[in-house]
């Protein structure tokens, strides 16, 4: 995969020091690791974002769920909630969350070999109190896909 997007020697070079590299293209900035690859972009929105979409499930089973089972699930609850989202009115949040894709420009980009990519989005998310506290949020473009849909949100 490497080499496909730097060449050869940036391939052996990896090869050969397996501490972090930086590559710098024109508009990217890639930093390459033993155990993944970040792509830093330059400015731009996310792809498709006019399809992007929120599942219900998401919002209700995950990031406003108090009694789940799992604690990072539990405190992402707790500081949604915090700021006025509730699951009675869970599209409040969805649309708050596809807005802030509108608002914000991509931080990152994550490869996800074989199924897809994920984009990171970073800023303020528009919440009922008015508040509106610093997130970041994921979202996945699976592979032949034009359907950008949220992995994930979370305090900054």
């Amino acid at each position: 995969m490497i080499e496909r997007v730097f060449g050869k020697s940036a391939n052996d070079n990896f090869r050969a020091n397996r501490s972090n590299y930086q590559f710098y293209c024109t508009s990217l900035t890639v930093i390459v690791t033993t155990l993944h690859v970040t792509l830093r972009a330059s400015p731009m929105k996310l792809p498709f974002l006019e399809n992007a979409y929120v599942p219900e499930e998401k919002i209700t089973q995950y990031l406003l769920h108090i009694n789940s089972e799992k604690e990072n699930a539990r405190s992402k609850a707790r500081f949604f909630l915090a700021f006025g989202f509730t699951i009675a009115a869970w599209q409040v949040m969805a649309n708050a969350l596809i807005l802030h894709a509108h608002d914000y420009e991509v931080t990152s980009i994550v490869p996800r070999p074989p199924f897809g990519v994920n984009y990171v989005i970073e800023g303020n998310i528009v919440s009922p109190d008015k508040r509106h506290p610093a997130v970041r949020v994921i979202w996945a473009i699976d592979r032949d896909s034009e359907l950008p849909r949220l992995v994930s949100a979370y305090p900054l």
